[in-house]
């Protein structure tokens, strides 16, 4: 496995004589990569320049095999177990020193897992996404079979009528009246919705005729009676009934 470290510590030693150092920059050792696996150093920088540097680990001679100006590449000893070790760069010999660094040498290892760190701050809220498919149908209401709507519009009249099927009954209605005003506003007002004619055949009902029956609790017929006076223009009686199979109902 390799491994990368980044060794903050640095030592340029200015140790050549000033003469000579004014005539190049010395060199500075910015990270070592250790790579156990290839038995390779990396020492990245700066000034190393074109001239052979040697390198000490540990005191240990490394073999120089690459050098650039920026980067000198040289094998690891496999005598140097794990620990730290002093990294050393001279023109010469040891003694002439130009650069030193702290290296650690280490094996991968696995450690304990540390704890869980606090959570971070919400992010923004990403894109919409696209639209997803639609879903499978849903399951049918639970209606009563054999139910049907009847309705019609009277006009002009005070009272509209509808007659549910052969053998069905009212179960509910609507009753809407509407009319315009003096400037042509529409104006719409609830009307008096009620059951009529008993549980029985139903009647035929002419068109806007007035019906005088009394309301039943259950009947065949719903009627739509105008708030208006009678004869009022421009009344609109709207009359809605749900009939449903008279079934067992008495």
């Amino acid at each position: 496995m390799n491994r990368l470290l980044a060794l903050p510590i640095l030592f340029a030693l200015g140790l050549m004589p000033q003469t000579a150092a004014a005539h190049f920059s010395l060199p500075e050792v910015l990270s070592v990569q250790v790579d156990r696996s290839a038995a390779t150093l990396t020492i990245n920088g700066k000034n190393f320049g074109s001239f052979p540097l040697k390198a000490f680990l540990g005191g240990v001679s490394l073999v120089v095999a690459q050098q650039s100006s920026t980067q000198i590449r040289t094998n690891l000893p496999a005598m140097l177990g794990d620990g730290t070790y002093l990294l050393e760069l001279s023109r010469t010999s040891l003694p002439n020193l130009l650069a030193r660094i702290g290296v650690h040498v280490g094996s991968s290892g696995s450690g304990v897992v540390g704890p869980a760190g606090p959570p971070g701050p919400q992010g923004p809220a990403g894109p919409q996404g696209p639209a997803g498919p639609a879903g499978p149908p849903g399951p049918s209401g639970g209606g009563i079979d054999g139910c049907v709507w009847v309705g019609r519009r009277s006009s002009p009249n005070d009272q509209s009528i509808v007659a549910c099927p052969s053998s069905h009954v009212v179960i509910s209605g609507t009753c809407v009246v509407e009319t315009t005003d003096a400037i042509g506003v529409q104006i719409t007002v609830p009307g008096v919705g009620q059951v009529v004619d008993g549980f029985g055949a139903p009647v035929a009902v002419p068109v806007d005729v007035v019906q005088t029956t009394a309301p039943v609790s259950v009947g065949t017929q719903f009627r739509c009676l105008s708030p208006y006076q009678p004869g009022t223009p421009n009344v609109f009686t709207q009359v809605t009934a749900l009939c449903c199979p008279s079934g067992g109902i008495n």
